[in-house]
């Protein structure tokens, strides 16, 4: 019998965050993921996964048999230890298609409530489908694309404008019934890789609604991860992470046209590729590409957020305060990238007060700037602008003499829900900004994914907000900021402040020569108690 190890070295207890672990039984793993909540923002602690392959264990009625029952129990023994050592930890176990579509769902739900104690949601299609666009909705920076989760038993596609989901459908296949219908083991056999395409063509069929939908594809679950992990070896594009990659559909192809002349053992060697999901592949590719095809799309977008993540943003305030620009007109866009910097905030525990002033400060400064016509800023410069100087040096709770390399490493790891990968590099190396040679360094890895222009950007911008916060660090509130006189061979500013020191001056001089090297101009500061 299938007994999955799992060891607790210590309990976790006295957490002053909210602890909810969700519990998803798939049909091809069961993974339990614990999640710290605090107000908005929620990120994992904990993860424990199984691949049970419950897809396999079907009779021919349609029933999971008594050995899969057996592996489903098993596994959520383990999910339930890893639980019980944290304190007060909330409990949502859901059920996905395999479940759904067994013809002893009852049973198998009496059982996991007696043995274990937990009661299982079994997810409609329509909820399961509504979960997932959420999550590419709310984690992605498109407006507007299809959605593909490539489950081992079923697959959900929708179709999502403005945000919002418009169609869905469930398709009766996933990657372990494909496999089990057409391949052996990795492989595809040629006759029976015909005979796949033409079954998914007559699938995509019944689905009008997605026949040349055109935009992105945003990919959800470990299939689409670890198709970010390979594209990286036919790819020389940089990527950051895989939250928010791009693959092109033509890669995809070559990925599959590469895959089909490969042996399982060649299969298994390929370092990037998971064992527990390498027998996929080719499945997985086939329906991807078909998928891709059919919807006229030429860009797979990777959502590491899925069903899991979409239950949490349904639960969690979506509409809370959030450190912002003083224009509230904001663009549906902005809107989901607003709420993906409020989830950074509260994640890192950041003084939302602060971030506020020390937005509203490189305002006053950047308006001052562009009325002076050393700069021009369009309206999402500004805003990716902003969203820096909330989230700047939040990593000086670590480490105050380190805090530029502390942010950057934070902010980098992080899932910026809502921004592409290029606006999540923008953010993070103003924010995380120290020195000129401190910025190249950071940049050389990532050079590629930006423009000559875009990394000018940044040094002026990420020099200015490094240059306001020394006013935040001095409790020193501008009032406002006039130009006595401005030349290309010198800027003058006259700073009206809540209180003026010595100490203020001697800081704010060291400070400005950033934003003198940043915008090649001298800067001369006055000041005036108000």
């Amino acid at each position: 019998m299938h007994q999955p190890t799992l060891e607790i070295k210590e309990k976790r207890c006295n957490r002053m965050d909210r602890m909810i672990g969700i519990i998803d039984i798939g049909s091809n793993t069961i993974r339990l993921v614990i999640y710290e909540v605090r107000q908005s923002s929620f990120h994992p602690v904990d993860d424990f996964k199984v691949t049970a392959r419950l897809g396999k264990h079907f009779d021919d009625d349609g029933a999971l048999s008594e050995t899969g029952i057996n592996i489903l129990i098993d596994t959520l023994k383990s999910c339930r230890k890893l639980i019980q050592a944290y304190d007060n930890c909330e409990v949502r176990c859901l059920a996905t298609a395999a479940i759904r579509m067994a013809k002893n769902r009852g049973e198998i739900i009496r059982k996991i409530d007696k043995k274990i104690g937990f009661t299982v949601e079994v997810l409609k299609e329509e909820k399961e489908a509504y979960y997932g666009c959420l999550s590419a909705t709310e984690a992605l920076s498109y407006d507007r694309g299809i959605t593909i989760d490539l489950g081992g038993a079923s697959t959900e596609v929708t179709l999502f404008k403005k945000r919002k989901l418009v169609q869905a459908h469930s398709f009766p296949f996933g990657a372990v019934t494909l496999q089990k219908s057409y391949a052996k083991g990795a492989v595809i056999p040629f006759e029976q890789r015909l005979q796949l395409r033409n079954y998914l063509k007559k699938e995509l069929q019944r689905v009008p609604w997605l026949k040349n939908v055109g935009g992105i594809i945003a990919g959800l679950g470990g299939n689409a991860r670890q198709l970010a992990q390979l594209s990286t070896l036919y790819e020389d594009s940089v990527q950051i992470g895989i939250h928010a990659a791009e693959i092109r559909c033509t890669t995809i192809a070559r990925i599959r046209t590469s895959f089909g002349k490969l042996n399982e053992r060649e299969m298994m060697n390929i370092d990037v590729l998971s064992r527990e999901r390498a027998d996929l592949m080719n499945i997985v590719l086939e329906v991807f590409c078909a998928v891709g095809e059919w919807a006229g799309t030429s860009r797979f977008i990777v959502n590491t957020r899925g069903i899991r993540e979409g239950v949490l943003y349904d639960m969690l305030p979506s509409k809370e305060a959030v450190a912002t620009t003083l224009d509230k007109n904001f663009r549906l866009k902005e809107q989901v990238k607003l709420r993906g910097t409020n989830r950074l905030l509260d994640r890192y525990h950041v003084d939302k007060s602060l971030s506020k002033e020390r937005i509203q400060l490189v305002q006053r400064f950047l308006q001052s700037f562009q009325d002076a016509e050393i700069i021009n800023l369009g309206r999402k410069e500004r805003f990716l602008a902003e969203q820096a100087a909330a989230l700047f040096y939040i990593g000086q709770s670590i480490s105050k003499s380190k805090r530029n390399r502390t942010t950057f490493s934070r902010l980098m790891s992080a899932t910026f829900d809502g921004y592409s990968q290029k606006e999540k590099l923008l953010i993070v190396l103003m924010a995380s900004f120290k020195s000129v040679k401190s910025f190249k360094h950071m940049l050389q890895p990532y050079k590629g994914m930006l423009s000559k222009k875009e990394v000018r950007y940044v040094r002026r911008l990420g020099a200015l907000i490094k240059f306001c916060n020394a006013f935040i660090d001095e409790k020193c509130w501008i009032t406002h900021i006039g130009i006595k006189q401005h030349s290309f061979a010198r800027l003058n500013f006259q700073l009206y402040v809540n209180h003026h020191a010595p100490e203020l001056v001697k800081y704010s001089e060291k400070q400005k020569k950033h934003v003198e090297k940043a915008f090649a101009c001298p800067v001369q500061l006055s000041f005036v108690d108000k």
